[in-house]
């Protein structure tokens, strides 16, 4: 390639971009829009440039010699925003599409808008992302972010994936990850070659507890209260292991922050985990707030976080990452058929990306509140794919359409049977978003009062319908949610739920059949219907267990 073609092909957005999609070669025009470039496009194509992943652009483009390639990049290179643009620019075109998937469902709206931003168009339209109850795409977009669920569920009504040309001659599949054990993809992928994109240019220094801690959380708040009120100017990223015990941490980190000098600069707090609102998970990439005065130190930024920030999240002004070393995990029990979240000890490879969040700008710092010895000896070297702590049961035509587990598929399935099924797609809808009841810990008695007027004798599936029959009695009133300790935002989220798997067994034509409320068959049939769905988790209690 000389030299005026390879320049041509890193601006992404000149001629030669414009030839690849198709569009006619027009001077300070977008191909995407043909609309001119806005006036913060070339300053963003500028720092862009500096990424080490655009020094490797001609060997990553031997994808169109090879059907897989494997890509090694270290954190901060720039591989998840950079690499399906450069795709794009190639293969985009006859309206085909190029999907970057990840595991995790909060961590994909959080590159599109910014991939958006920088090939100049609106979120939805060239760039989208695809989760679970949730597609802002179009009929125009080339890139899209998804889940590897949701890629899935592509596949399953395009079996051939015919819009992203795979699953033939010219399939093209990039892997890439920070800490990716390259040699076994390679073996897998028949010698695919492999690409090492080297990333951190800046060192990140590793600091382990002399003795074991007793409480993770109560040594991450101290670690991170410590650091804001003695060290110097910088944010800080605290990796815990849920959404309670974060909101905890978030309100005592607060109180900390505010028994701190005036010297010391204010100190904001925001917590990320994958039920928080996509709004609300975009504000741990807004500024750190300023000095209290003029001349005072500046502001600082706390994000506490679960292992959802170990993808590729880069936020800017981290300068120390607090790490306990644990992680909600999922984990299948064939015995007793029941899939768990369970804290557990990271890998050491979790512990690496979790160090690459620590000043990807600058010289930073890993907190690990753990002895060196127990990294060494005691983490395993991988996490285990989730595959082999899931479940395999995901079976038959008509559920799988649904994106809902077997259980709540074949409850809603079997519902017409059995009279009920508004009342099971109100439930499924209800136990398929975070929970709806709140139970704050100064308002305990409050919650439960609360929740009390909801309960039913015939136990929780009852009980979530009363109180989302409430909900919609009062107009989804978030006022009157939040005085009954009900999450609006997961009422909210279910309704939207409950608005897609309707018009999903509507395709599938089941009908939408209810017995009368005032039946004493109301309930039971529902109970019924929740036995046909959850037949594996029904117990009989033996004579032996009696004695």
């Amino acid at each position: 390639m000389d030299r005026s073609s390879k320049k041509a092909r890193l601006d992404l957005g000149g001629q030669a971009a414009m030839s690849a999609y198709g569009a006619p070669a027009a001077s300070g025009l977008n191909p995407l829009t043909m609309r001119p470039w806005s006036g913060r496009y070339h300053s963003i194509l500028a720092k862009r440039k500096e990424l080490p992943v655009f020094g490797f652009l001609d060997r990553l483009l031997d994808v169109k010699n090879n059907q897989t390639v494997v890509v090694e990049g270290e954190t901060g290179s720039g591989k998840t925003t950079q690499i399906p643009q450069f795709l794009v620019a190639d293969y985009a075109k006859q309206g085909k599409c190029v999907a970057c998937t990840q595991p995790r469902r909060a961590s994909r709206p959080c590159p599109s808008p910014s991939v958006a931003g920088e090939m100049d168009v609106n979120l939805g339209d060239q760039v989208g992302y695809s989760i679970r109850f949730e597609d802002n795409t179009g009929p125009q977009t080339m890139l899209k972010f998804m889940t590897d669920g949701m890629l899935l569920r592509e596949a399953m009504t395009d079996p051939f994936l015919e819009r992203m040309s795979v699953i033939r001659k010219d399939l093209r599949c990039v892997v890439m990850s920070a800490t990716l054990d390259a040699e076994k993809f390679q073996e897998y992928f028949d010698g695919a070659p492999l690409l090492r994109v080297p990333g951190r240019t800046h060192p990140v220094e590793v600091f382990y507890t002399p003795e074991p801690e007793r409480d993770y959380v109560e040594a991450a708040v101290r670690t991170a209260a410590q650091i804001h009120a003695c060290e110097a100017a910088g944010d800080i990223l605290v990796f815990l292991t849920g959404e309670a015990e974060i909101e905890d941490v978030c309100a005592r980190l607060r109180g900390e922050a505010a028994k701190v000098g005036p010297e010391r600069g204010n100190s904001v707090v925001y917590p990320l985990y994958s039920s928080l609102p996509p709004r609300a998970q975009k504000r741990i990439f807004d500024a750190a707030p300023g000095p209290k005065f003029a001349g005072a130190m500046p502001g600082r930024k706390c994000v506490v976080s679960t292992n959802i920030a170990e993808t590729p999240l880069t936020i800017d002004g981290i300068a120390v990452a607090v790490d306990p070393g644990f992680s909600k995990q999922k984990v299948y029990n064939p015995r007793i058929r029941v899939e768990s979240l369970l804290v557990s000890p990271i890998s050491r490879a979790s512990a690496k990306q979790r160090a690459g969040r620590a000043a990807p700008h600058a010289a930073g710092q890993v907190l690990r509140l753990y002895t060196e010895a127990s990294f060494k000896a005691e983490l395993q070297e991988q996490t285990y794919p989730e595959i082999l702590r899931s479940k395999m049961s995901n079976l038959g035509r008509h559920m799988s359409e649904l994106p809902l587990d077997p259980q709540l598929a074949k409850l809603l399935l079997a519902s017409p049977e059995y009279k009920c099924s508004n009342e099971a797609l109100s439930v499924a809808a209800c136990m398929s978003v975070p929970l709806i009841f709140q139970r704050p810990k100064h308002k305990q008695r409050e919650a439960d009062d609360c929740k009390a007027q909801f309960a039913h004798v015939d136990g929780d599936h009852c009980t979530l319908l009363n109180a989302y029959h409430a909900y919609k009695h009062h107009g989804s009133d978030a006022g009157w949610a939040t005085e009954n300790f009900l999450s609006h935002r997961s009422l909210a989220s279910a309704d939207s739920v409950r608005n897609q798997l309707s018009r999903i067994l509507e395709r599938l034509q089941v009908p939408m059949v209810s017995t009368d409320f005032s039946s004493p068959d109301y309930y039971v049939n529902l109970r019924k219907c929740v036995v046909a769905g959850n037949f594996l988790q029904v117990a009989h209690l033996g004579r032996a267990a009696r004695t």
